[in-house]
């Protein structure tokens, strides 16, 4: 009888222990002369367990048509690198628009289903966000176009921009350092450069409880629809 204590109590310290346990997200994008890499960085227990997706390139494509993207996606081991193309992601969309905007008891279903996935990511998130912190947010900005006074109003825009931002985040996330945030214009050529560093930290118990939300939500609608 000890012994089967012993072991629940064990038990359930090992569970409250991993229920409150943290997790990392780091969040890298670098933009230095029209090359763009970012990191995308998932760890735990002090690195031991750790998840890290490198997208070292993002090409855009232009020829008179809406803008594409190109990547490349490469994991640790390299072996599920997985290359994209804009011919094949341009006939998705074509086929897409043909399949949904064609009838329009097929555009209200896609409308219904639209909203039931929005319902289901404000209650994710809205788990996923409690207890969520920011432990480091580091964003500098330097840009400018060769008209000296539209790199000026450009300027006040994006000052007008970040600070609601901050505004807004601020309601949601608790940031543990001050922000470093940093505009500088550049009046002579054109040129746009961005370096983006930021940490999140949440506790694997709200992960849980965000997943679990959703599972419920979807048997308790397939109670109701059966």
């Amino acid at each position: 009888m000890e012994i089967w204590l012993i072991i629940v109590v064990e038990t359930m310290m090992l569970l409250y222990v991993l229920w409150m346990s943290n997790v990392y997200i780091s969040l890298t994008y670098k933009r230095v002369r029209n090359n763009d890499h970012l990191v995308v960085s998932v760890y735990s227990f002090k690195h031991i367990f750790s998840y890290t997706m490198e997208v070292p390139v993002i090409e855009w494509e232009s020829n008179n048509r809406p803008e594409l993207i190109k990547t490349k996606i490469e994991t640790p081991d390299n072996a599920d690198s997985v290359k994209t193309y804009s011919k094949r992601e341009q006939r998705f969309v074509h086929r897409s628009i043909k399949k949904y905007f064609t009838s329009i008891p097929q555009l209200i279903a896609m409308w219904k289903d639209a909203n039931n996935y929005l319902f289901k990511y404000k209650l994710f998130m809205s788990k996923l966000s409690r207890g969520l912190s920011c432990e480091q947010l580091s964003w500098h900005v330097r840009y400018g176009v060769y008209d000296a006074a539209l790199t000026g109003m450009i300027y006040g825009i994006a000052w007008n921009v970040t600070e609601c931002f901050l505004h807004y985040a601020v309601k949601r996330i608790r940031f543990m350092q001050k922000p470093s945030l940093r505009i500088t214009p550049v009046f002579d050529r054109q040129i746009l450069e961005i370096e983006l560093h930021c940490i999140f930290r949440l506790k694997l118990g709200n992960v849980i409880t965000a997943i679990w939300s959703i599972v419920y939500t979807k048997e308790k609608e397939a109670r109701g629809s059966g």
